[in-house]
């Protein structure tokens, strides 16, 4: 099939992180993370018209002199098979596949864009004179989204576009406590 598909998927992401050591114990962590990705998909709409070349213009008979020689009488010793340079010519023209337009149900584009920012620290402490590590954050990421495609309806598409857009807050909180040399609880 002769359908042009045109793809493209590009992401732009810019990213700043800070940290800062506030003691021997203590690290605190920071940042911004924007992220933009288009993705498209175009496809094309092909017309095939109906060819009035009959098959039998197009095949040969290719002989095999030596096959099934001595053979009873009406055992096939040649077989039929295209003429690759007839068949392309009389078959497939090329003027034989056009594009008709913008195939609707196949061409689409999403955008995303994402917003996000995160703070961390790091805690080094004892307890029962054993180490004990502290993690604990949280990450706020805002979402845009923006779906573009076209919906038919009988007969005809009509474009429809959807947008969503969301804010997700991430807290985390992980401990980490060494009791022996070999058992560690988390």
């Amino acid at each position: 099939r002769f359908r042009p598909i045109t793809r493209d998927d590009r992401i732009y992401r810019g990213r700043g992180d800070l940290e800062w050591t506030a003691s021997d114990r203590v690290t605190l962590k920071g940042g911004v993370e924007y992220t933009d990705r288009r993705k498209r998909n175009k496809q094309s709409l092909e017309t095939r018209p109906t060819t009035t070349v009959p098959f039998t213009s197009v095949y040969t008979r290719l002989p095999v002199d030596d096959l099934n020689e001595g053979a009873p009488a009406g055992v096939i010793t040649d077989f039929l098979v295209v003429d690759l340079d007839k068949g392309r010519t009389d078959l497939l023209p090329d003027s034989y596949f056009k594009i008709a337009g913008p195939d609707l149900r196949a061409s689409w584009v999403v955008r995303e864009k994402v917003t996000s920012a995160f703070v961390q620290s790091l805690w080094s402490l004892d307890l029962g004179g054993r180490p004990l590590v502290v993690d604990f954050g949280v990450r706020a990421a805002k979402t845009d989204q923006t779906s573009q495609g076209h919906q038919q309806v009988g007969a005809t598409y009509s474009p429809v576009m959807v947008d969503n857009r969301y804010t997700d807050v991430l807290p985390s909180l992980n401990l980490r406590w060494s009791m022996t040399d070999t058992l560690i609880v988390r």
